[in-house]
């Protein structure tokens, strides 16, 4: 995120949807607070009240309210808990992205980080040699 942040002039638009389970668990508060006015933020709770700042309901809530421009040059980064990174991809396919301009992020699975341990393996994939950043066409393959 922040490299997206930091370098505008290498992307046309940033849209990002924050899903955090409460207000404590929220990550990188000081650089949200610019990251507001400069760039499309939405921030969700699964717990906790709605106010100017946080929605209430999951990332998937909101994706499905969004409407997706320039989609031929859209990519999407996702990165969150497997079941999430499921339904966020499966909503990004339907709203007519395609698997080459998804990527997704399997650094959960890690463990060693080198290769050694096995944890991290899918099929003949270790994420954390591999990845742990995949482009979907090939992490649709991936026996998750």
């Amino acid at each position: 995120m922040r490299y997206f942040v930091e370098n505008p002039q290498e992307i046309g638009q940033l849209d990002m949807i924050l899903g955090y389970k409460n207000r404590d668990c929220v990550l990188y508060k000081e650089e949200m607070a610019t990251w507001h006015g400069k760039h499309n933020l939405v921030l969700t709770l699964d717990e906790g009240e709605a106010d100017d700042r946080y929605q209430i309901g999951r990332v998937t809530d909101r994706l499905a309210d969004m409407t997706l421009s320039d989609i031929d040059t859209m990519q999407a980064i996702v990165v969150g808990p497997p079941i999430m990174i499921t339904f966020t991809v499966k909503m990004l396919l339907q709203k007519g992205l395609k698997p080459e301009q998804i990527w997704v992020d399997y650094e959960r699975r890690m463990a060693c980080s080198v290769g050694k341990c096995g944890h991290c393996r899918m099929g003949e994939v270790y994420v954390c040699t591999d990845g742990p950043i995949f482009n979907y066409a090939v992490a649709q393959r991936f026996a998750d």
